[in-house]
């Protein structure tokens, strides 16, 4: 394929998925269609493999170079209902403000499918969502500037936590981090801890998509159902904008 058709088959799928973003994904989509056995249908012709973790493997694939597919692991009934990243998923779907809020991904579709194995039912999904950057790829600038937008009086406070840790390679990206995980997530997730914390928040959308985050966990909770925060770099990424880096909560839950 000629550089130039490339270029025009990216910039249709780009207005396609634009066009998709607009579209709310409707409840019928979380409901598990039946398969006759294990092969699903949700693998890709032509993939990349950009990542796999404990329950997921993240694909590529040249026709959608800005779509990633996260295919989750066949699971038991059980677990399928304790699936907290299904649930994040869920509720990201349910609101439009929520897929409008650019701390959260845009997630383009889901399939969900179920079959029977050894007379027990399993349930697979895929998640097609935007292709962002890793947390690593953060410069330094670029993370003192996303903290300095994010927080109130960010740069004295980074300072003070590189201060406490040595010999960081890369300091600013790593303070970043670390602040969002300890200061922001366990504090959050603890209301006898927030005190003082609440004026913390320098970017409104931040702080309504950690909020809701916290909702969906201790609605979780509310339900004897045991979740957890699962804040790192592996989970946390970057979506590139002319504006700057943009910070992306893409699966802060387990």
């Amino acid at each position: 394929m000629s550089s130039i058709l490339w270029k025009f088959v990216y910039a249709i799928n780009t207005v396609m998925r634009l066009y998709e973003i607009t579209t709310p994904i409707t409840p019928d989509k979380f409901k598990p269609e039946y398969t006759q056995d294990a092969d699903t249908g949700l693998e890709l012709d032509d993939t990349e493999e950009l990542g796999s973790g404990v329950f997921a493997t993240a694909f590529a694939t040249r026709t959608e170079p800005g779509t990633v597919r996260k295919i989750v692991r066949a699971q038991d009934k059980d677990r399928f209902e304790r699936d907290a990243y299904f649930k994040y998923v869920q509720l990201l779907a349910k609101h439009d403000r929520f897929l409008k809020n650019p701390y959260f991904p845009k997630i383009y579709d889901i399939q969900v499918k179920t079959y029977e194995k050894d007379t027990r039912d399993y349930y697979t999904y895929a998640v097609d969502m935007e292709r962002l950057d890793h947390w690593k790829s953060l410069g330094e600038e670029e993370a003192l500037a996303l903290g300095k937008r994010m927080f109130y009086d960010y740069e004295r406070l980074a300072k003070e936590r590189i201060k406490q840790s040595k010999d960081m390679p890369n300091p600013h990206n790593e303070a970043l981090m670390e602040f969002i995980r300890k200061d922001i997530f366990k504090v959050w997730g603890d209301p006898s801890k927030i005190g003082s914390h609440k004026t913390m928040f320098k970017d409104p959308d931040l702080k309504k998509a950690v909020m809701l985050i916290v909702t969906l966990k201790n609605a979780f909770e509310g339900m004897d159902k045991s979740i957890f925060f699962d804040i790192h770099t592996g989970n946390i990424m970057v979506r590139r904008t002319p504006g700057g880096a943009q910070l992306v909560i893409t699966d802060p839950v387990v």
